[in-house]
């Protein structure tokens, strides 16, 4: 993994599933555990964001005919959803 500074973001110790929030928590946990500092490696961990919505594949099957209903007014919506 390539090393870099760290910047604030949640870390994790790496091959576990204790994850560290704030500056603090790795010295907290260090302290009141066995596990000796040479031991741990830090990673820092990279954010998972949703993928976006397709509204035409996901309701494909549950929507009306588009004469039936205003379709760009819901793909309209999808897409400020996936906007935000």
């Amino acid at each position: 993994m390539p090393v870099k500074d760290w910047a604030g973001e949640p870390l994790i110790i790496f091959d576990g599933d204790r994850y560290f929030f704030d500056e603090d928590d790795p010295r907290d946990y260090l302290i009141h555990s066995d596990i000796e500092l040479a031991h741990v490696r830090l990673c820092i961990c990279e954010p998972n964001y949703p993928r976006e919505i397709d509204a035409g594949d996901l309701f494909c099957d549950d929507l009306p005919e588009e004469d039936e209903i205003n379709y760009d007014q819901l793909l309209a919506a999808f897409d400020l959803m996936n906007e935000k």
